[in-house]
């Protein structure tokens, strides 16, 4: 809580915020909200700031054991931050050390004159489902609805985790329940009545990877609900050391009845080799989740691919969540058939691809002119070569004066009156003026050989918006691709 000195200056602040939000509508919403709050025992006005809790999204970082890849982390991400990314919570697992030094407050103090806080919270217990706490302390909850859990080896564009941020937005602002948004799927199959866990699906998926997805806080608070139920769940992922990212998933298609949603940016997912977040190892596996023979192994090591019973592991888990979250699958819809034996994950075979780094867009202040240009001269160089236009003719001021002493005294009025017209119009009005008059020309007239009559020809502009036919035939063909 802050303390300004006096009420009067108090007033004074609030007044000018108020005028400033209302006289410039066009700046984007503030990260930071300012009230008044009670006073205090001396009897001084003092104000709150908080965070919108419906702007801009947390973002959720366990750390185990990787030290070394947390500074160029924090650096990466709150350098020219994403714009809605508000605050960055490092989830310290390592429950036997302190807190190293380049976490400490004075550092985290220079992440966040960013514009995005960073603090640490420290684990009682080295439990992978802390992650997924939904606390920046705690006797502190996060502030923001939106939640971005990651992995500390996992590196994504600021510009990706923008756009990513900005689907989970979309494709949970439409009256839906909502959905898991991230950038890795997975998948499960039946084959003689056991069930597989698919580490690389091709054809559908039914969840989203826990090292870089979204989710609303909501979900996490349900994870996190003290009941036999969830303390049950939790204790089996503690019990393993494996699955709470399968867990998330059934929890929230148990929510929501929905699939996740899969994201392919143009530039994909990157991490850090080395061991896992929790240890695992380092070893090499086939699609299968089988050992690779230790000539390929060694090459592929540094991958940071789990033990060899990882993947067994994962597939015991699906077995056992099935088995309990069959006692909430509705009725099936055909009669006499039992309720699906997978409820509640969901297949899907649809994601979102970022396919163009850039679309139309305002030049922000500053910007350099040359990559348009660059642009521009790259179009030019892969164009055809422009058919050189016929050099315009002389005028015939000699005809113009016979055809106007040819006119009759009512013809030259008329001819007066037109351009007295013209003079007063723009060149814009001009140009559709004496396109209306060329249409009421050619009416029943044929123009080619379909017999259509002349249309208006027209040449995009750089920076033209589509319109929103367009726009959702693009995306019908673009964005939503199968897997």
């Amino acid at each position: 809580m802050l303390r300004p000195p006096p009420r009067r200056l108090l007033s004074v602040l609030l007044a000018a915020l108020s005028l400033l939000t209302v006289s410039l509508p066009s700046v984007s919403a503030s990260r930071v909200e300012v009230s008044p709050g009670a006073t205090d025992a001396e009897g001084r006005a003092t104000i709150n700031l908080s965070v919108d809790p419906s702007d801009g999204f947390s973002l959720v970082i366990a750390s185990y054991k990787r030290d070394e890849n947390l500074p160029p982390l924090l650096g990466h991400l709150t350098t020219s931050p994403p714009a809605s990314l508000r605050h960055i919570l490092i989830v310290w697992q390592n429950v036997d050390r302190d807190v190293p030094d380049f976490l400490n407050a004075t550092a985290l103090e220079q992440y966040s004159t960013s514009g995005v806080a960073v603090s640490v919270r420290k684990s009682e217990r080295n439990s992978m489902n802390e992650r997924f706490r939904p606390s920046l302390d705690w006797n502190e909850e996060i502030y923001t609805r939106a939640v971005m859990i990651m992995d500390d080896d996992v590196v994504l564009r600021r510009d990706v985790l923008e756009w990513g941020y900005q689907e989970f937005v979309n494709a949970n602002e439409r009256g839906g329940p909502g959905r898991l948004v991230g950038f890795m799927a997975r998948d499960f199959d039946e084959k003689d009545g056991e069930v597989k866990y698919v580490v690389r699906p091709t054809k559908t998926y039914s969840m989203v990877l826990s090292n870089s997805v979204w989710l609303k806080k909501e979900w996490l608070e349900k994870y996190w609900e003290d009941t036999t139920e969830m303390r049950t769940l939790r204790d089996y992922v503690d019990e393993v050391f494996n699955c709470d990212d399968i867990l998330i998933n059934y929890v929230v298609s148990n929510l929501t009845g929905s699939a996740p949603l899969l994201l392919q940016p143009k530039v994909p997912l990157r991490t850090i080799g080395g061991d896992g977040l929790f240890h695992r190892g380092s070893v090499a596996v086939d699609d299968d989740g089988n050992d690779v023979p230790e000539d390929d192994a060694a090459i592929d090591a540094a991958a940071g691919m789990p033990k060899p019973g990882h993947f067994n592991q994962r597939q015991q888990c699906l077995e056992r969540y099935f088995a309990h979250f069959a006692q909430f699958a509705p009725p099936s819809t055909t009669p006499g058939a039992a309720p699906s034996n997978h409820f509640p994950l969901v297949k899907t075979s649809t994601s979102v691809s970022q396919d163009v780094e850039d679309h139309s867009r305002w030049l922000s202040r500053g910007e350099p002119w040359e990559e348009v240009k660059a642009q521009w001269e790259a179009a030019v160089s892969t164009a055809p070569a422009a058919v050189p236009e016929p050099e315009p003719e002389p005028e015939q001021e000699d005809e113009w004066e016979d055809l106007f002493e040819s006119m009759s005294d009512e013809e030259r009025a008329e001819q007066a009156e037109f351009e007295a017209m013209l003079d007063g119009l723009t060149d814009e009005e001009i140009e559709d003026l004496l396109f209306e008059m060329d249409m009421e020309g050619s009416e029943g007239s044929l123009n080619g050989e379909e017999g259509l009559p002349k249309e208006r020809s027209s040449e995009a502009g750089l920076f033209e918006e589509p319109s929103q036919q367009e726009v959702l035939q693009d995306a019908s063909k673009t964005t939503h691709d199968e897997l």
